[in-house]
């Protein structure tokens, strides 16, 4: 009956969803979709193929509870129901959709290693004042004398700071 409708949907909320879970967005011509708007037009949109199976199957349940072979209810009123469902669904997500969709966020942009090397122009590099080599051990000397270095004798005279010892 409405069932392609109905797939097209289904398809359609699953698509949203994954972009959704892997982007954390739903992009929308200037616009985008992020959070829990968006997770809620892929649930409306995924909504009317299982809530109509349910429907039919709790008809036919009522049917054979009673005894009978066939469901009494209206094959045009069944349509109705399906119909109504799947647009009230499909116009509801178009309306979540549209209200929360907001600006696009500006991307950071992040600087790779190779960028450095890139902009001979600038004296200064932005990273580490020096670079290290994996070999190299040098970065982990300390980077003031040790305290068994100082002298014995008293030349040096400059105050000190006392340790709090608690």
């Amino acid at each position: 009956m409405f069932c392609f409708v109905e797939l097209a949907l289904l398809v359609g909320g699953i698509a949203i969803l994954i972009a959704v879970l892997s982007n954390g967005r739903l992009p929308l011509g200037t616009k985008e979709l992020r959070g829990a708007p968006a997770y809620l037009v892929a649930l409306l949109l995924m909504l009317p193929l299982p809530v109509n199976l349910v429907i039919a199957c709790g008809l036919g349940a009522d049917a054979l509870r009673k005894g009978k072979q066939d469901i009494d209810v209206d094959e045009s009123k069944l349509m109705l129901i399906e119909i109504g469902l799947t647009s009230v669904c499909a116009v509801l997500a178009v309306v979540i959709g549209l209200v929360g969709a907001k600006k696009k966020k500006k991307k950071k942009r992040r600087r790779s290693d190779d960028d450095r090397y890139e902009d001979e122009r600038d004296d200064y590099d932005h990273g580490p004042r020096r670079q290290y080599d994996d070999d190299d051990d040098d970065y982990d000397r300390p980077r003031r004398r040790r305290t068994a270095d100082y002298d014995d004798d008293d030349d040096d005279l400059r105050p000190r700071r006392r340790r709090d010892e608690d």
